[in-house]
């Protein structure tokens, strides 16, 4: 598992930066709270439904804290 944020800068290479909360850093974790609230995955190009209105799709909610890979 990477040590750092695991937002996807490309379809490379995951950001990098050191985590702040979960494996997202601070830039990346602002960006999913912009989300919640809805149903939009903030996730970039993801096209899931966040159905519990977190900012992320059960999925990327899951690859945001740690607990799988993408």
């Amino acid at each position: 598992m990477p040590k750092g944020c695991v937002w996807p800068l490309n379809y490379c290479r995951p950001c990098g930066a050191p985590a702040q909360a979960g494996r997202l850093c601070a830039a990346h974790m602002q960006r999913l709270q912009t989300k919640i609230g809805t149903r939009d995955c903030a996730w970039p190009g993801c096209t899931r439904p966040a159905w519990d209105r977190e900012g992320a799709c059960s999925f990327h909610h899951l690859v945001c804290w740690g607990l799988i890979e993408e």
